[in-house]
């Protein structure tokens, strides 16, 4: 408290907007009540040295991260006929190595920080999993092939009807129907 009193007190008063250095104080620890949550401050960060609940917004991070990822990978080898040669190993170190990496930045910035990843990666996971089921790609591209071979057919059809309309002109008989 006395050393951040002190470096308040090192501005000017035009920085300081003509406030005193407990002032300052006294709102710095008004705004950090505002993101306290159950007794658990979020604008600190959690430390590798010491092990406190801070080190469960890390770990739910990582773990959200991580499911986040294989969902997303699960839905993309079932829209995929068969895997690209190679990409196995790639998506593997992506699906592993970016939720070691979300861990290891969680223990760097403020616990906020952290629960802002752990809503995202559960609002991506649920946003998957509703897309893939509204929208599902194997879905999607069986009932454009079932279209795709009925158009096929009535086209050979009206051909059919066309070569059929013609050959009866050329022998002189009246079309039928119209």
């Amino acid at each position: 408290e006395a050393d951040i009193k002190a470096k308040i007190n090192e501005l000017t008063d035009e920085q300081r907007k003509g406030k005193s250095a407990n002032e300052y104080y006294e709102q710095m620890q008004s705004i950090r009540e505002d993101f306290t949550v159950f007794g658990l401050s979020l604008l600190e960060k959690p430390e590798f040295t010491h092990f406190g609940v801070l080190w469960l917004i890390p770990l739910l991070s990582g773990l959200t991260a991580l499911f986040s990822s294989m969902v997303s990978m699960h839905y993309t080898r079932a829209m995929m006929a068969k895997d690209a040669p190679g990409q196995g190993c790639s998506n593997n170190m992506m699906m592993i190595g970016m939720p070691l990496f979300s861990l290891f930045i969680t223990f760097t910035v403020p616990g906020g920080v952290g629960v802002y990843w752990i809503c995202s990666n559960l609002i991506a996971v649920l946003q998957t999993v509703i897309l893939n089921h509204m929208y599902n790609p194997a879905k999607i591209r069986a009932q454009a092939e079932i279209e795709y071979e009925e158009r096929r057919k009535k086209k050979a059809e009206d051909k059919k009807r066309l070569a059929e309309a013609r050959a009866d002109h050329l022998r002189g008989r009246p079309q039928q129907g119209g």
